[in-house]
């Protein structure tokens, strides 16, 4: 089983698009539990499936400069999410606009 600790002690790499694949589940929920945790991702998505909202979610943590490699989830990803501190962060809010991620935001919640 691939979870969050074993991708930081290994230094394991995971590409973003293999997070689909049910052997990363435990990977994914471990990974949202904690964008929950930090502010990154509205809650209640512990779901499993690391979709469009986990993925903003993930975007915008490496626009704060933590992490650069945006196609893969790796030791250095793993080690900032578990030490990282979640009150170091300000929930950003979604302010959607016309751009596309935006339009299916609205769509979504609609």
């Amino acid at each position: 089983m691939v979870n969050l600790e074993r991708v930081r002690d290994l230094d394991l790499h995971v590409d973003l698009s293999d997070l689909g694949l049910a052997r990363y589940k435990p990977l994914v929920e471990e990974i949202q539990r904690r964008l929950i945790d930090m502010g990154f991702l509205d809650p209640p998505p512990v779901d499993g499936s690391f979709g469009l909202f986990s993925t903003l979610a993930l975007e915008t943590l490496r626009e704060y400069g933590l992490h650069s490699d945006d196609e893969v989830i790796d030791g250095k990803l793993a080690w900032m999410l578990f030490d990282t501190d979640s009150d170091r962060f300000v929930p950003v809010p979604v302010y959607p606009d016309n751009d596309l991620a935006s339009r299916i935001y609205k769509y979504m919640m609609d």
